[in-house]
């Protein structure tokens, strides 16, 4: 569930069955077995292929068509025979070739742009390309072109900002292969088949092959599909920095979800017909108008799409609200979240069939329910998926669920009235009923609302079973421990600490505080407020030679930009593992690469655009070994070829920068020959 949750997608669940599962027993260096994908069939290609033959058994007559005016575009330059051919199918499947946009509920066409295109657009008609038209000849079954990112118009001049890429694949293979290669020329970059170290980017299925291990050296960008998707559906370059991108679940191959992207409609609207009319569809609209006809969930308009947000009504039936500011997180109890999921789901049904079907296809009947509600509230959904996913796992708990949130009074649960007994209870006053269940009441938490970061508390590093413990007890209190220094806005320690998640937390500039705020919070069993419990070091401030209030300042100054610009090298062998310099560069804005004594890495001017004071330096992180000391020689020679002075520092180097946030330099942070030791 949590490898699904982070990608967004469903994969395979074999590696993960009990009573042996394969992602705890298969070894590193193993083989990932990859799954075929003949869905994808139909939608490799940008540019159509020829026109497929119909087999005269077929057992179906086409019927794909009836009911729809079809237009297609100028830009398809087609010949006479073959728009001829075209029109005939066209008319055997029931609809009617057109020749003005305003007769035509669809279009064909091969670009996003030109009149026609806007036009169609602006006024919801469906919209796909030569691909799309010919695979619902081939399957005599209608889908919308946007569930598939290649049955879409490309754009002339691909995606802005994509021309400066390099793109190369590995661990893609069959049908997902031609489908990313075909959808990385169509988003504009160039697309190279064998990666060389100009490459910007290595797409892959998982993290075991030669390409992978080439790229770590040569301080290429390692992602998964899901970021070349989606940067094409929204029209917009994602951001690397997005753990979406960079998560690859073991043994599993994510070349079994290629393609379940579809074009983001919003997107659309805001690139391509934000200037085409002052009409254009609603967010999330997905119901497509035929010419001619009007139905009562197309008259909508922007306002009363945003009024279409079922909610459930607390003493009757389900009443509508207008949309809430997204920007504002409302205060929800845990209970009340989830309870009204089912209730929201079904808000949003309408008695109408829905327009897909069980095989993920339309039917030609339009729904009569509002579609711009559905998507909103399969987009809720999808953000309380990690709650629900909680839910269920707190249920099956002895004891049933451990509620987060204040509860309401109706919600709290009450011991049953005592019995009474034959020595005169019945004289028992009001108040001490009254008592007595207070006392019997059901114990009620808060959801957390303090996010921390703990680390050097020796407590909890001795003891799993108390730190579990704990950490249960911490949450019912309003205190949620988490291990990624990017969400926590306090960080406990008993002193300036080296471990890697102070390092790293002292980039976004946390608030500080002792364990002795822990310590007490679980002896008190209530929250306390954090800001009593400051951290002061003044020994590990001597140690570093830093000030703690300074070094705070100047992290909330730099705003993780600190090594923005900088490419730092360090060796596979370093003290305290590659791994977790890699971690603290990167927490700083920099760019992290594995030495492996490899000539000619990417060290060209390109790498500068955004350089920093510090950009005419390059370091190399390593240690005083013999086996690391060899590579000095090649490192050197390679940055002096390039134009910049290198420098062997030890990690002690790092350490402070990241402590003090700020960089200096002494001689006492360089290697010497003198230090190498066996």
């Amino acid at each position: 569930f949590d490898d699904c949750l982070r990608l967004g997608r469903r994969i395979d669940e074999g590696p993960y069955l009990l009573p042996n599962p394969e992602v705890l027993r298969v070894e590193s260096g193993s083989q990932v077995k990859s799954i075929a994908r003949p869905d994808l069939q139909g939608s490799l290609f940008a540019l159509a292929k020829p026109l497929p033959s119909l087999s005269s058994s077929r057992g179906k007559p086409l019927d794909v068509f009836k009911g729809h005016s079809i237009l297609l575009a100028r830009d398809l330059a087609i010949s006479n025979h073959l728009h001829e051919t075209i029109e005939n199918l066209i008319e055997d499947g029931g609809g009617k070739l057109v020749k003005e946009i305003d007769e035509a509920d669809t279009l064909v066409c091969q670009y996003r742009e030109g009149n026609e295109f806007r036009a169609a657009g602006s006024q919801s008609k469906t919209v796909g390309n030569l691909s799309w038209l010919y695979y619902l000849i081939r399957q005599n079954s209608w889908i919308d072109p946007m569930k598939r990112l290649l049955h879409y118009p490309l754009a002339r001049h691909g995606l802005p900002g994509f021309k400066e890429y390099r793109i190369s694949l590995s661990n893609y293979n069959g049908e997902a292969r031609i489908y990313l290669e075909n959808l990385a020329k169509a988003a504009g970059c160039e697309f190279t088949k064998t990666m060389k170290m100009d490459n910007t980017h290595l797409i892959t299925a998982h993290m075991r092959s030669e390409k992978c291990e080439a790229a770590k050296e040569w301080n290429i960008n390692m992602v998964n599909h899901l970021w070349l998707e989606e940067s094409y559906a929204k029209w917009q370059i994602q951001s690397l920095a997005n753990p979406r991108y960079v998560h690859f679940p073991p043994n599993t191959n994510l070349g079994e979800v290629v393609g379940q992207t579809p074009i983001d409609r919003e997107a659309l609207e805001n690139h391509f017909f934000a200037h085409s009319s002052k009409d254009a569809w609603p967010s999330g609209y997905r119901q497509l108008q035929p010419a001619g006809k009007t139905h009562p969930s197309w008259s909508l308009n922007k306002k009363e799409a945003e009024m279409e947000i079922a909610t459930p009504s607390k003493d009757g039936p389900v009443t509508h609200r207008s949309r809430v500011n997204q920007d504002q997180t409302p205060i929800v109890s845990f209970r009340d979240r989830n309870e009204s999921l089912l209730t929201m789901a079904e808000a949003t049904v309408t008695p109408a069939q829905s327009k897909m079907n069980a095989n993920g296809k339309e039917n030609v009947t339009p729904s009569t329910g509002s579609r711009s509600a559905k998507e909103k509230a399969a987009v809720r959904l999808h953000d309380m998926s990690s709650d629900i996913a909680l839910y269920e796992k707190e249920r099956k708990r002895v004891g049933g669920v451990v509620f987060g949130g204040k509860r309401v009074e109706e919600d709290l649960v009450l011991a049953k009235p005592p019995k009474r007994s034959a020595s005169g209870d019945e004289d028992m006053t009001t108040s001490d009923v009254d008592e007595r269940q207070a006392k019997r009441t059901k114990k009620t938490t808060t959801y957390p609302i303090i996010e921390l970061l703990v680390t050097g508390y020796t407590k909890w590093s001795q003891d799993q079973k108390i730190f579990l413990k704990d950490k249960e007890r911490l949450r019912h209190l309003g205190i949620a421990l988490t291990d990624e220094y990017e969400f926590c806005k306090f960080l406990a320690a008993p002193k300036i600490m080296r471990t890697r998640k102070f390092i790293c937390a002292m980039a976004i500039g946390p608030t500080l505080i002792t364990t002795d705020f822990v310590e007490q919070c679980l002896a008190k069993n209530k929250l306390l407020d954090p800001q009593d419990f400051p951290l002061a070091d003044e020994e590990g401030e001597q140690r570093y030679r830093m000030q703690l209030p300074k070094a705070l300042q100047r992290a909330r100054q730099n705003q993780q930009k600190l090594l923005e610009g900088q490419l730092i090298y360090a060796t596979e062998n370093v003290h305290g593992g590659f791994d977790t310099y890699k971690a603290i560069v990167e927490a700083n804005g920099g760019k992290c690469a594995l030495y492996k004594g490899r000539a000619g890495l990417n060290l060209s001017p390109k790498d500068d655009k955004n350089s920093s004071r510090e950009a005419e330096f390059v370091y190399l992180l390593s240690g005083p070994t013999a086996s690391e000391a060899k590579l000095w020689s090649k490192f050197c020679s390679m940055v002096q070829s390039a134009g910049k002075i290198a420098r062997i520092v030890k990690t002690d180097w790092m350490v402070d920068l990241a402590l003090s946030q700020e960089i200096r330099w002494d001689e006492s942070y360089a290697i010497k020959k003198d230090d190498i030791r066996d």
